[in-house]
């Protein structure tokens, strides 16, 4: 089982894919992320796939952005990389959509600094939520679609 100082030392060199818009907030964040020794890439709209392999990826979470945002959930597999979700206000529909991401973590908005480490650390963290063998348990059940035998990453 990784400790605290290993998992800290596993953050250098992480890829991480930002999907938010291209904003003060974003800039901020990914700031931040190269800080602590991130490889940071940033992309907007919400893409209906991944890109590439990553390790851990931010979404911001937009009702504006609902249906890029499901095929991305459905375009990932029991391999996919944790979701942190960044969140600017709560309301039904906006609750239903972060539920629908299954996100490892959320953080909310405005975005800063502090708290971005401690969720990037949980969302890595072994059997956390959105981790690797979380999304294996969770996900590949009988006659759930979002069960694909597939490796990851594949093409879209």
């Amino acid at each position: 089982m990784n400790t605290a100082p290993s998992l800290l030392r596993e953050l250098k060199g992480l890829r991480v894919l930002v999907i938010h818009p291209e904003d003060a907030e974003a800039r901020v964040v990914l700031s931040q992320l190269q800080r602590i020794g991130c490889i940071v890439e940033q992309c907007w709209p919400v893409p209906t796939c991944l890109p590439a392999a990553f390790d851990a990826v931010l979404l911001a979470v937009e009702l504006n952005q609902r249906a890029n945002t499901q095929a991305l959930v459905e375009s990932l597999d029991e391999q996919a990389p944790p979701i942190i979700a960044v969140v600017g206000y709560e309301n039904p529909s906006m609750l239903q959509l972060v539920l629908e991401t299954q996100p490892a973590a959320v953080i909310e908005r405005p975005l800063r600094p502090f708290g971005l480490l401690t969720q990037l650390l949980m969302a890595r963290a072994p059997g956390a939520r959105g981790s690797t063998c979380w999304r294996r348990s969770a996900s590949c059940r009988p006659g759930n679609r979002r069960c694909r035998k597939s490796p990851w990453p594949r093409p879209c």
